[in-house]
């Protein structure tokens, strides 16, 4: 009997891990925050082309989701800009979210809450934050972000850098997320590519 009810659970666990079919989930196009593309070879490039801007996009073949693990290959192609860049979870129909994000001119991460306050604008409360060994970053980063109930974890190149505890968003969204820096001139160009996400 104990080994019938464990073999029902396995197979409910396996039941509800479902990972979603993400290629050509992330629309094209632009707006007043970013411009939005994919390239030749499948990866996606947002580009920033303001300063203290800050460009979120969601793909639209995950749904809203309560648990999930989200990753990606990222690279800033315009180096000499100091931006963030990586994913966000239970992204809100007004853009609140969470964000797990890489600068690969400071060597710095963190994991942020996005709010909008009354003047419509974005709030970033810090949750964790820190600065990245630089033996282990490499340019091209591997990029995970588990939002499970209420701890959220973030991985850069598998290795894990911060886990907090935050249950101001129950659910939402997955996708991507670029800062610029301010007071920076030019366009802030990063590429995507290989974005998976799961249902946990």
């Amino acid at each position: 009997m104990k080994q019938i009810v464990i073999l029902v659970m396995a197979i409910s666990a396996i039941a509800t891990a479902q990972v979603y079919d993400t290629v050509g989930g992330f629309p094209e196009g632009g707006d007043d925050r970013g411009i939005y593309s994919y390239l030749s070879d499948g990866e996606f490039s947002i580009a920033v082309i303001s300063d203290s801007m800050t460009a979120v996009i969601a793909n639209e073949n995950v749904p809203v989701l309560s648990d999930v693990s989200i990753s990606v290959v990222a690279s800033q192609s315009t180096q000499e800009f100091d931006s963030l860049y990586g994913l966000s979870c239970r992204i809100q129909e007004n853009s609140e979210r969470y964000n797990f994000l890489v600068s690969n001119v400071d060597l710095f991460y963190t994991v942020a809450l996005t709010k909008i306050n009354d003047e419509g604008m974005e709030d970033f409360y810090i949750l964790a934050e820190g600065l990245l060994p630089e033996d282990g970053f490499i340019g091209n980063e591997l990029l995970r972000a588990d939002c499970i109930g209420d701890k959220l974890s973030f991985y850069v190149n598998k290795k894990l850098v911060a886990e907090v505890t935050d249950n101001t968003y129950s659910e939402g969204l997955s996708g991507l997320t670029v800062s610029s820096a301010k007071e920076f001139t030019g366009i802030a160009i990063v590429v995507f590519e290989d974005f998976t996400a799961e249902a946990k």
